[in-house]
């Protein structure tokens, strides 16, 4: 019933996640990502509270792939399909009982040609109830493909999966995250919180109801872009005045 992206930044070290399904809210319900440590989804008969566990599994020092036996030796993973990423790699486990088509694959990738690699450059792409074959192959080669950010990367890959047909019974809800590789960015950001700044590193934006999430989500992370810069050039909000109170 979804498709998703977990990914870590070679240039930034950050982690990222995007989702989309024919549910409500999936953003509720699938990913996680936390500062310091990696994202995690959880879907199809997944828990999901199964996506604290894999984090909290790899903040104790196991691999993606150590994260996901861990669970699987503590839960019953029978019509799940789970995946991780960390600074160890990228891991995922989708179980046969899943609704076809279904399927995972994950790859390392590099910086941008003139750009740094300050990590390994992770990602992993997987879905069930697909429209096809084709559509998880179509996350990874969309995101690997796309020359942006790790924002951009994502959105790139979950259009590419949208293209091959996405999820197989339509679209309602989208869903992204991008959190800081590190605890303690900088003296202006040594919180594991959003701080509203134009440099913030941390990304949450949701699409809980629409018959076009996906566009949506994509159209709304250009936004959230956008309103960034203009914070950072120090313009002011358009309907900034609405915030004040009145004399």
């Amino acid at each position: 019933m979804t498709f998703s992206l977990l990914a870590r930044c070679p240039e930034t070290g950050q982690f990222g996640a995007i989702v989309a399904s024919r549910v409500l809210a999936v953003g509720t319900r699938v990913l996680a990502a936390r500062a310091g440590v990696g994202a995690a989804a959880t879907q199809a008969g997944a828990w999901t509270l199964w996506r604290r566990n894999l984090l909290d599994a790899v903040e104790l020092g196991c691999s993606s792939a150590q994260a996901i036996d861990r669970l699987a030796a503590e839960r019953n993973l029978a019509d799940a399909q789970v995946a991780v990423v960390s600074a160890s790699g990228a891991a995922a486990f989708t179980d046969a009982g899943c609704t076809a088509a279904a399927g995972n694959l994950d790859t390392e990738y590099g910086a941008r040609p003139g750009r740094e690699a300050l990590a390994p450059g992770w990602v992993s792409a997987q879905g069930n109830t697909l429209a096809g074959s084709s559509v998880v192959p179509a996350l990874l080669e969309g995101f690997v493909r796309c020359d942006g950010s790790l924002l951009e990367r994502l959105v790139a890959g979950l259009l590419a999966g949208e293209a091959e047909g996405g999820d197989s019974r339509g679209r309602q809800s989208a869903a992204v995250l991008v959190v800081p590789g590190q605890v303690r960015i900088s003296p202006r950001h040594a919180t594991q919180h959003p701080t509203g700044a134009w440099d913030d590193p941390f990304v949450d934006l949701r699409v809980d109801d629409d018959p076009e999430a996906v566009a949506v989500l994509a159209e709304l992370t250009r936004t959230h872009t956008q309103h960034r810069e203009r914070i950072r050039a120090g313009a002011p909000q358009p309907h900034e005045d609405a915030l004040l109170l009145p004399d």
